[in-house]
């Protein structure tokens, strides 16, 4: 089987979403008030600010580096569930 296939078929779900943002509390605010998702945590005198809500049972961390995003640009990462991470390996 392809390797394209086989990790298509494994993935379960997506566990993780990391997302750049320009306003923290901001966002927040969005995701939160807007949008009902559940606040999990928030460090706001953490370097960088960082909260971290929840959909169901995707994570969703907004990450506030403005530094960073003025010198390459917005970033996304997420990261994947698979049923077994062993045999994908």
């Amino acid at each position: 089987m392809a390797l394209k296939l086989k990790v298509l078929l494994m993935i379960k779900d997506l566990d993780l979403l990391f997302l750049e943002v320009n306003n923290l509390e901001e966002s927040m605010a969005f995701y939160h008030q807007t949008l009902g998702l559940e606040i999990e945590s928030h460090q706001a005198e953490a370097e960088p600010p960082i909260a971290t809500l929840r959909a169901g049972s995707l994570r969703i961390n907004l990450v506030q580096q403005i530094e960073t995003m003025l010198k390459r640009g917005r970033g996304v990462h997420f990261v994947f569930g698979l049923a077994d991470v062993d045999e994908f390996y």
